[in-house]
Order: C-alpha cells, then structure tokens, then sequence
C-alpha cells in the first residue's frame, strides 16, 4: 500500500521545507522540534487529557514541518508490531485512555511517586499502541504525560532516561505486556515523592489563564 505521506519512491515525509534527504530532514526536525518544545516547558497546553488534547500538543510541536501536524493518521502503521488500526483511533483513545483516565480522576488523589509511576505507566503504554500520528508520536505523547503529572503535583523529566531505554521499556510494554521497565524509568524520571503543592498551583494558574 502506497503512503501518501512520504515523497514517492522514497521514505522520507513530505514537509513543508521540501526537504527530501532522511537525514538532513531528521536534523533540521530535532532542531525545529526542540525549540517547539521548549516554548511548551515553559507555556504548556492545557487540555481535558483527551485525543483532542494529544492533537493540540502534536500540531505545536511539529507546526513548523508537516501539513498534518496535530491530524490522526489515515494509514496503517508498525514498528515491529502494528499499533492500532487507523479507522478504530478515535474509538481505542476513548475506550482505553480517555474513560477510564477519566473515571480516575486524571490521578489526583494518589500521593505517592511509586503509585502514580505505576498508573502512568498503564496509560503510557495505551497512548503508545494508539500512536495517533505518522510520526511524532513519541515526543507528543512525553508532553502529553509531562502536562498531567504537572497537574497533580509531580515533576517528570525525561530526560533522566536515555532514548535506548525509552524505547526497550517502550517495546517491552506493547510486545511482552511487561510494564515493569516503563514503570521504573517513569519512577525516576519523577523528581519529588509526593505532589508538590506549588506545582498544582502553577498548574491551576496556567489552567485559569486558558
């Protein structure tokens, strides 16, 4: 199946800069991308934690580039293992993230780093066999998880994780169904042992502003 997403006969995405070498376009994106999501450290996008908020966080990031940014891919996709199917997102998204993230309170009421790295970790797995977006995905959804354990108090830097064990946890997760590389790498990505109050409140404050 052809993909209307790259120029033809190649693999490299169509964009915006008409670039067409892989590599030259991989630099220019981490560039482009990294100053995208430094602006978002400092002015995040406040949302209901939902695909539409997945979306607004996508077309920020990768704005400068693609035509699609922030658009739910409308082809098939895998890495070693086909995420889901285009034309049940929307449905996977509601059913397995945004309802019963929802149902939980977004995570507020827990209170200890160990447990909210554990429910995290559960949703990060089901943002990640979604991967809404041709590409992206994974940057997108840090920020999206970023955002939320803002809002409860907790401060998650990835970068205390290396991209190689990103991607094992991430594997082991979707392939093995073992959550337990995820939890852990989410465990010490988070920088305090209980919500902070002034996070909640800088949250609120960015919440109000709208």
């Amino acid at each position: 199946m052809s993909d209307r997403y790259v120029y033809p006969g190649t693999n490299v995405l169509k964009n915006k800069l008409h670039v067409k070498e892989q590599d030259r376009l991989h630099k220019i994106e981490r560039i482009l991308t990294g100053r995208r999501l430094l602006e978002l450290f400092e002015n995040p996008i406040i949302g209901n934690f939902d695909l539409l908020h997945l979306q607004a966080i996508h077309r920020y990031i990768f704005q400068d580039l693609y035509d699609w940014a922030g658009e739910i891919r409308v082809v098939d996709i895998s890495k070693g293992n086909l995420f889901a199917r285009h034309m049940v997102l929307s449905t996977y998204f509601r059913e397995y993230v945004e309802i019963p993230l929802r149902n939980e309170s977004y995570l507020k009421y827990i209170d200890n780093k160990t447990d909210f790295a554990t429910r995290l970790a559960y949703y990060f797995d089901h943002v990640n066999a979604a991967h809404p977006f041709r590409e992206g995905n994974g940057r997108t959804q840090r920020e999206f998880f970023r955002i939320l354990a803002l809002s409860n108090g907790f401060l998650l830097d990835w970068s205390k994780a290396s991209s190689e064990e990103m991607i094992d946890a991430s594997i082991k997760a979707l392939e093995d169904l073992n959550l337990k590389n995820l939890e852990k790498l989410i465990f010490k990505c988070i920088q305090n042992e209980t919500p902070d109050a002034n996070l909640i409140k800088a949250y609120n404050t960015l919440k109000e502003k709208g």
